[in-house]
Protein backbone atom coordinates (compact mmCIF):
# COMPACT_ATOMS: atom_id res chain seq x y z
CA UNK A 1 0.00 0.00 0.00
CA UNK A 2 1.05 3.72 -0.52
CA UNK A 3 0.57 6.66 0.99
CA UNK A 4 -0.83 8.17 -1.94
CA UNK A 5 -3.79 5.79 -1.72
CA UNK A 6 -5.96 7.60 0.53
CA UNK A 7 -5.83 10.63 -1.37
CA UNK A 8 -5.88 9.20 -5.01
CA UNK A 9 -8.94 10.48 -5.97
CA UNK A 10 -8.24 13.82 -5.01
CA UNK A 11 -5.24 14.09 -6.96
CA UNK A 12 -6.76 12.16 -9.84
CA UNK A 13 -9.16 14.70 -9.90
CA UNK A 14 -6.58 18.14 -9.63
CA UNK A 15 -4.24 16.24 -12.63
CA UNK A 16 -7.63 15.50 -14.64
CA UNK A 17 -6.80 12.12 -14.82
CA UNK A 18 -9.75 9.48 -13.54
CA UNK A 19 -9.41 6.70 -15.62
CA UNK A 20 -5.76 6.37 -14.78
CA UNK A 21 -5.99 7.16 -11.40
CA UNK A 22 -4.72 3.61 -10.52
CA UNK A 23 -1.08 4.27 -11.93
CA UNK A 24 -0.83 7.03 -9.67
CA UNK A 25 -0.16 4.02 -6.55
CA UNK A 26 0.98 1.29 -9.23
CA UNK A 27 3.34 2.71 -10.26
CA UNK A 28 5.14 3.53 -7.18
CA UNK A 29 4.53 -0.49 -6.24
CA UNK A 30 5.67 -1.76 -9.57
CA UNK A 31 9.38 0.32 -9.75
CA UNK A 32 9.85 -0.31 -5.66
CA UNK A 33 9.15 -4.11 -6.33
CA UNK A 34 11.06 -4.59 -9.23
CA UNK A 35 14.32 -2.63 -8.13
CA UNK A 36 14.43 -4.60 -4.98
CA UNK A 37 16.41 -7.42 -6.06
CA UNK A 38 18.70 -5.53 -8.25
CA UNK A 39 19.82 -3.19 -5.44
CA UNK A 40 20.35 -6.77 -3.21
CA UNK A 41 22.71 -7.89 -5.62
CA UNK A 42 24.56 -4.46 -6.06
CA UNK A 43 24.58 -4.36 -2.08
CA UNK A 44 26.77 -7.19 -2.77
CA UNK A 45 29.53 -5.51 -5.31
CA UNK A 46 29.50 -2.22 -3.46
CA UNK A 47 29.16 -1.20 -0.05
CA UNK A 48 25.38 -0.61 1.17
CA UNK A 49 26.20 2.05 2.84
CA UNK A 50 27.43 3.82 -0.33
CA UNK A 51 24.14 2.42 -2.01
CA UNK A 52 21.58 3.59 0.91
CA UNK A 53 22.62 7.30 -0.58
CA UNK A 54 21.98 6.66 -4.35
CA UNK A 55 18.83 5.05 -2.81
CA UNK A 56 18.14 7.86 -0.57
CA UNK A 57 18.63 10.74 -3.56
CA UNK A 58 16.31 8.72 -6.08
CA UNK A 59 14.18 9.56 -3.68
CA UNK A 60 14.61 12.72 -3.25
CA UNK A 61 14.87 13.31 -6.51
CA UNK A 62 11.75 11.64 -7.38
CA UNK A 63 9.52 12.82 -4.62
CA UNK A 64 10.99 17.14 -6.15
CA UNK A 65 9.48 15.69 -9.88
CA UNK A 66 5.88 14.65 -8.24
CA UNK A 67 5.95 17.31 -5.91
CA UNK A 68 6.79 20.14 -8.64
CA UNK A 69 4.26 17.48 -10.84
CA UNK A 70 1.44 19.60 -12.95
CA UNK A 71 0.30 16.87 -15.73
CA UNK A 72 -0.25 13.01 -14.86
CA UNK A 73 2.67 11.53 -17.29
CA UNK A 74 5.32 13.66 -14.62
CA UNK A 75 3.69 12.74 -11.65
CA UNK A 76 4.15 9.11 -12.06
CA UNK A 77 7.22 9.52 -13.63
CA UNK A 78 8.25 10.90 -10.22
CA UNK A 79 6.32 8.32 -8.56
CA UNK A 80 8.60 5.53 -10.53
CA UNK A 81 11.77 7.59 -9.14
CA UNK A 82 10.56 7.56 -5.77
CA UNK A 83 9.65 3.54 -5.73
CA UNK A 84 13.15 2.67 -7.33
CA UNK A 85 14.08 4.92 -4.12
CA UNK A 86 12.14 3.38 -1.39
CA UNK A 87 13.01 -0.08 -2.68
CA UNK A 88 16.09 0.20 -2.29
CA UNK A 89 15.78 1.98 0.76
CA UNK A 90 13.71 -1.13 1.91
CA UNK A 91 16.02 -3.93 0.85
CA UNK A 92 19.56 -1.68 2.30
CA UNK A 93 17.77 -1.33 5.80
CA UNK A 94 17.76 -5.09 6.38
CA UNK A 95 20.62 -5.37 5.14
CA UNK A 96 22.55 -3.19 7.08
CA UNK A 97 20.33 -4.68 9.72
CA UNK A 98 21.89 -7.98 9.51
CA UNK A 99 25.47 -6.66 8.77
CA UNK A 100 25.54 -4.33 11.30
CA UNK A 101 23.69 -7.02 14.76
CA UNK A 102 24.93 -9.69 16.32
CA UNK A 103 23.11 -12.99 15.86
CA UNK A 104 21.55 -12.86 19.13
CA UNK A 105 20.20 -9.36 19.03
CA UNK A 106 19.42 -9.91 15.00
CA UNK A 107 15.82 -10.55 15.28
CA UNK A 108 14.78 -7.93 17.75
CA UNK A 109 16.46 -4.82 15.25
CA UNK A 110 15.04 -6.56 12.48
CA UNK A 111 11.73 -6.31 14.59
CA UNK A 112 12.16 -2.99 15.10
CA UNK A 113 13.14 -1.94 11.85
CA UNK A 114 9.93 -3.65 10.38
CA UNK A 115 7.97 -1.69 13.39
CA UNK A 116 9.11 1.25 11.79
CA UNK A 117 6.98 0.49 8.55
CA UNK A 118 4.21 0.32 10.99
CA UNK A 119 4.04 3.45 12.31
CA UNK A 120 4.33 4.34 8.84
CA UNK A 121 0.41 3.25 9.03
CA UNK A 122 -0.41 7.20 10.48
CA UNK A 123 0.64 8.32 7.11
CA UNK A 124 -2.55 7.03 5.64
CA UNK A 125 -5.00 9.19 8.46
CA UNK A 126 -2.90 12.23 7.60
CA UNK A 127 -3.41 11.32 4.09
CA UNK A 128 -6.67 11.83 4.76
CA UNK A 129 -6.34 14.87 6.59
CA UNK A 130 -4.75 16.38 4.32
CA UNK A 131 -7.22 15.96 1.45
CA UNK A 132 -9.59 18.39 3.50
CA UNK A 133 -7.11 21.40 2.69
CA UNK A 134 -6.44 22.63 -1.09
CA UNK A 135 -4.52 25.98 -0.07
CA UNK A 136 -1.36 24.32 -1.60
CA UNK A 137 -2.60 21.62 -3.88
CA UNK A 138 -3.06 18.23 -2.69
CA UNK A 139 -1.21 16.32 -4.12
CA UNK A 140 2.27 18.27 -2.68
CA UNK A 141 1.62 16.77 0.71
CA UNK A 142 3.09 13.65 0.57
CA UNK A 143 6.67 15.44 -0.91
CA UNK A 144 6.81 18.36 1.65
CA UNK A 145 8.85 18.68 4.56
CA UNK A 146 11.97 16.47 4.33
CA UNK A 147 10.39 12.86 3.11
CA UNK A 148 13.19 12.32 0.82
CA UNK A 149 15.88 12.03 3.77
CA UNK A 150 13.61 9.44 5.71
CA UNK A 151 15.21 6.62 4.12
CA UNK A 152 18.37 7.80 5.42
CA UNK A 153 17.64 9.04 8.68
CA UNK A 154 15.83 5.91 9.57
CA UNK A 155 19.04 3.94 8.75
CA UNK A 156 21.49 5.90 10.34
CA UNK A 157 19.33 5.65 13.43
CA UNK A 158 19.21 1.77 12.79
CA UNK A 159 22.79 2.00 12.43
CA UNK A 160 23.58 3.24 15.26
CA UNK A 161 21.06 1.40 17.54
CA UNK A 162 22.69 -2.12 15.65
CA UNK A 163 26.11 -0.80 16.36
CA UNK A 164 25.45 0.14 19.98
CA UNK A 165 23.67 -3.60 20.73
CA UNK A 166 26.76 -5.30 18.56
CA UNK A 167 29.35 -3.34 20.91
CA UNK A 168 27.38 -4.52 24.21
CA UNK A 169 27.19 -8.20 23.48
Amino acid sequence: MSGISTIQSTIAADLDAYESAMWLTSSYLISMSSVSPLIGRLAMQFSPQVMILFSSAWFSIGAVVTSQARSFAAFVFGRVLVGIGGGGVMTLSLILVIQLTSKRTRGLMIGLTNAVGVLLVFDRFHGGLMMLTDDLGVHHWPHRGGCGVWGATSTDWMGMLCRHWKDST
